[in-house]
């Protein structure tokens, strides 16, 4: 950590990736990849069983710590580019005794394809398996997000113990609530406010504070975009937005740029945080080199590559970037580190999906 307080700005280090563990390879080769979807299973339990469902519809579950791979139930449709992969504990209400299951929700992003199901793991029935403790499963259809026309989700976080789905779409639409109880969506909830992130914010409980990577509506000024954000008033702006209440924002307590900034020459097309927990984190980007032709006066992608940069939110006086410690305000108590970045130039491949 002192190496890295040290530093004025970090260094970004070239990256190699190792030889592939496990390929997922459809039943017929095609060009069509955006038709498949990856996303974690049930990460409260572990984070190492993918679920992917390939272009023809098929579902299965690969576990990369035990290196087994199960078949799914056939149902869960396609749901157009990037749909979202949210998995949260359900509590049953009905239950003799408090139980908590937890659900896999698959939801389409844009209204092209307007799609919600969910993978219900009834831990209540036989385990198939005698050493993985893993249930029965099965596909539920549910009421899709009633989003405007020409809208899309751009970010989600789930609150109140997994009781409510939050998600806020762009440029109309506002921010939507799902009951995953009630398996309803809170129409009287919507309003003109929206979450100040982009992609799924991470709660930390130690600071009170909801983390993610900034997102900005205002396509003519994204200069506070895909940089580092905190918020500590989403669960009461979504606590007003279920009693009916009109909420206009959820208030950005913290922004952080310095040390996250793009290399020059280079745009963002994408980025999402990851929680690696102890207060640590990966703001993993997809970036792009914009190369103008001095001859047919015109701009062109050269090249495409993905950024990991390492953060750490530490117990101290501050809120800002190791980097400069002088703008930092010591009634927080915390601030942030950054440490490492990586970068990979990608050549004949491209990352669609950070799990």
């Amino acid at each position: 950590m002192a190496e890295a307080e040290a530093a004025a700005k970090p260094a970004v280090f070239r990256l190699s990736l190792p030889a592939p563990t496990y390929n997922f390879q459809p039943a017929v080769a095609g060009t069509t990849v955006e038709q498949h979807l990856f996303g974690l299973a049930n990460p409260r339990i572990s984070e190492s069983r993918i679920l992917w469902r390939s272009q023809e519809g098929n579902t299965f579950v690969y576990d990369a710590d035990s290196h087994t791979a199960w078949s799914m139930p056939s149902g869960l449709r396609y749901m157009g580019k990037s749909p979202i992969v949210i998995c949260a504990p359900v509590p049953i209400a009905d239950a003799d005794t408090p139980v908590e299951v937890e659900d896999l929700f698959v939801m389409s992003s844009d209204c092209g394809y307007l799609g919600f199901q969910v993978l219900r793991f009834d831990h209540s029935k036989p385990k198939p398996f005698n050493r993985i403790t893993y249930p029965l499963w099965g596909w539920e259809s549910l009421p899709p997000p009633p989003l405007s026309e020409s809208s899309s989700v751009y970010t989600h976080a789930v609150l109140d113990g997994g009781r409510i789905i939050c998600v806020s779409a762009s440029p109309f639409g506002g921010t939507y609530l799902f009951d995953t109880v009630r398996r309803e969506w809170m129409r009287q909830a919507t309003s003109d406010w929206q979450m100040p992130f982009f992609g799924a914010p991470q709660y930390v409980p130690d600071l009170d504070l909801w983390l993610g990577v900034s997102w900005s509506g205002d396509d003519e000024d994204d200069s506070d975009r895909h940089h580092l954000c905190a918020s500590s008033d989403l669960g009461a702006a979504v606590a007003a937005a279920v009693r009916g209440e009109y909420r206009p924002s959820v208030t950005v307590k913290h922004h952080w740029k310095e040390g996250l900034e793009t290399p020059v020459g280079w745009n963002t097309s994408s980025a999402q945080l990851l929680d690696l927990g102890d207060g640590r984190f990966c703001i993993a980007k997809i970036i792009y080199e914009v190369v103008t032709d001095d001859y047919a006066e015109c701009q062109f992608i050269d090249k495409s590559a993905a950024l990991l940069t390492g953060v750490e939110m530490v117990r101290g006086a501050g809120d800002c970037c190791s980097s400069n410690p002088s703008s930092s305000s010591s009634e927080e108590g915390f601030r942030m580190v950054v440490h490492k970045s990586l970068r990979y130039i990608f050549c004949r491949e491209s990352i669609r999906w950070v799990l």
